[in-house]
C-alpha cells in the first residue's frame, strides 16, 4: 500500500497532487439555493499504487456536500493522481 501525505482532503494535497482524474457516481440529492452555505467533506476511500508509474498513486475520495442544516445535497467520488513524495516544483513555488 502506498503512503501519501494529503492532510485533511484533496485541497491539502497541493504538495503531492499531480492530476485530477475525474468524478464518478455524482448525485444531486437536494437543491442548493442562493444564500446557502455548503461544506465539502472528504474521506479517503482507496489509495493504490499506479501500475504504470511506480512513484505515483491513485487516491480515491468519497465526497459529500452538505448545506448549513447538515443535509446532504450532493455526493460522489473524486480521483487524484498523487506523488508518493512531495513535489519539489510545488515546494519551490510556494
Amino acid at each position: 500500500m502506498p503512503t501519501v501525505s494529503c492532510g485533511r482532503g484533496p485541497a491539502s494535497c497541493a504538495e503531492t497532487a499531480i492530476a485530477f482524474l475525474g468524478i464518478n457516481d455524482w448525485r444531486f440529492i437536494r437543491a442548493i439555493f442562493v444564500g446557502d452555505t455548503i461544506f465539502v467533506n472528504y474521506r479517503l476511500a482507496e489509495l493504490r499504487d499506479s501500475k504504470s508509474r511506480p512513484l505515483q498513486a491513485i487516491a480515491t475520495f468519497d465526497v459529500e456536500v452538505t448545506n448549513q442544516r447538515g443535509e446532504v445535497v450532493q455526493r460522489g467520488h473524486k480521483a487524484l493522481l498523487v506523488s508518493k513524495t512531495p513535489l519539489d516544483a510545488v515546494s519551490a513555488s510556494t
